[in-house]
């Protein structure tokens, strides 16, 4: 029978049971972990080394799960939040850890993540780069109906109206303001983008159907390593330019080793990577289901005169064998940037099919980059290194640049 100093009763037969344990390791996800009675415990916004009181919420006969209640011994890294919707959104983890501990952090889940589910018992793993800026950095937020705009709250919370939110750039805050007391509707989302010269703008979305509701329908202009990119207020475009950045220039040396005549980007959005990553003497050729976005991409290649680039409009399943069956496999790079549910067996099989000499695949989710890695390297593929980027500092996300390399 647990002691009265571990089990405190709210009624006969609802007990509610207290520990307190030791934190030894973060996981991915934010979640810090102990063990009590030969068991992992999670326990979210604790820190390794710190000692917590907490209240068991969840309780299976492998692992537990449980909520702080008082840190007792703090670790030396544990900071104080800057925003006060901390813990009640749902989208930061880790403002109470600081930015240096973040970036060695995550690097690890990396590591660990790539040994454990894509069984590579060392792996090429680079330091991870940090992000230039570990606040203000976001392009995008996102916030939900119905009633006044809100962010998605912890699981079994209601949404939570805020008035700034620290992650965006100041702008976006600027329009968040404005709009804070508009009425949306059930399934009305609210939408708020800028560039990194400060223009933003927004449009609401409900049942699919997209209004620019500050009245114009033109596209967003962001410089991306001083080439001016187009890219419709509803596509894709990755939320921190600045990571942009360094992503493109790590790829962009890697490229310059490889030397490939041909590059074939699978998922290539409005074509900043291809057309920022292909030169002049060589050949690339971009894939996107989104038509707004493709019509972008040409646009965007007109602007910069890339005859040698050239664009496909379709799913990356139907277009990609095509690409790969006309393009000199030995002599070929191909980019993989799937949506965070990576790539369709379709997808692989046509790259298994094909063998592309070089791979450059972009994922923001590691379990899932280590899955496909591991197919991959089954499959013929030689994992030569993977240099992940802070792309989204102080949430669980981690951006990640693998190169494999075909085994001759």
């Amino acid at each position: 029978m647990a002691s009265q100093l571990d089990i405190e009763l709210h009624g006969a037969l609802n007990p509610v049971k207290f520990i307190e344990l030791d934190i030894t390791d973060l996981a991915y996800g934010g979640d810090g972990v102990g063990r009590m009675a030969g068991r992992v415990c999670f326990i979210p916004f604790t820190l390794p080394g710190e000692r917590v009181r907490a209240r068991l919420t969840q309780e299976t006969k492998r692992y537990a799960r449980a909520e702080v209640m008082d840190v007792l011994t703090p670790a030396p890294e544990r900071v104080k939040p800057p925003c006060p919707y901390f813990r009640a959104c749902g989208g930061c983890r880790y403002q109470h850890l600081d930015y240096a501990a973040q970036v060695r952090w995550k690097h690890k889940q990396v590591a660990d993540i790539l040994t454990r589910i894509g069984g590579f018992r060392a792996p090429p793993l680079e330091q991870m780069i940090p992000s230039p800026h570990p606040y203000g950095y976001r392009n995008k937020i996102t916030l939900h109906g119905s009633g006044q705009p809100a962010f998605r709250a912890l699981a079994g919370r209601r949404n939570i109206t805020i008035a700034r939110c620290p992650l965006a750039a100041e702008p976006i805050n600027d329009i968040l303001r404005e709009q804070r007391q508009r009425a949306l509707a059930d399934n009305e989302h609210l939408v708020i983008r800028n560039n990194l010269a400060g223009a933003a703008r927004w449009f609401t979305e409900i049942g699919g159907r997209r209004t620019a509701s500050d009245g114009q329908s033109g596209p967003i202009t962001e410089k991306i390593l001083n080439q001016p990119y187009d890219y419709p207020l509803t596509s894709f475009f990755q939320v921190n330019p600045e990571v942009l950045n360094q992503i493109l220039t790590t790829a962009g040396m890697r490229l310059a080793a490889f030397g490939s005549a041909t590059l074939i980007d699978a998922y290539c959005g409005v074509g900043v990577f291809v057309l920022a990553l292909t030169r002049r003497h060589q050949r690339g050729i971009g894939i996107e289901v989104d038509r707004d976005a493709v019509a972008a991409a040409k646009a965007n290649a007109a602007r910069q005169a890339a005859q040698h680039v050239s664009f496909r409009q379709g799913r990356a399943e139907t277009c990609l064998e095509q690409a790969l069956r006309d393009a000199p496999a030995a002599d070929t790079c191909l980019i993989l940037d799937p949506p965070r549910t990576g790539c369709t067996d379709p997808v692989l099989r046509a790259v298994t099919r094909y063998w592309p000499r070089h791979l450059l695949y972009l994922s923001c989710v590691p379990p899932i980059l280590a899955r496909d890695l591991k197919l991959l390297t089954r499959s013929g593929y030689r994992l030569a290194r993977v240099q992940p980027f802070d792309m989204f500092p102080q949430t669980a996300h981690i951006e990640c640049l693998a190169e494999l390399d075909l085994i001759s």
